[in-house]
C-alpha cells in the first residue's frame, strides 16, 4: 500500500511539473494573449 502512495506521489509531482511549463510556456502565453485582446475587442464592440 505504501508503493501506490510513492507512486501517486510521484506521478502528480511530474504532472504539476508538466503543468507549470505549459503555463509558462510561449505558446500558451501567445494564445492566452490573443484571446484576451480579442474579448476585450469584442466587449468594447458589444
Amino acid at each position: 500500500m505504501k508503493e501506490i502512495k510513492m507512486e501517486a506521489k510521484g506521478l502528480f509531482n511530474v504532472a504539476r511539473k508538466e503543468f507549470i511549463d505549459h503555463l509558462t510556456s510561449r505558446r500558451f502565453i501567445f494564445i492566452l494573449a490573443l484571446f484576451l485582446i480579442i474579448s476585450a475587442v469584442a466587449m468594447y464592440q458589444a
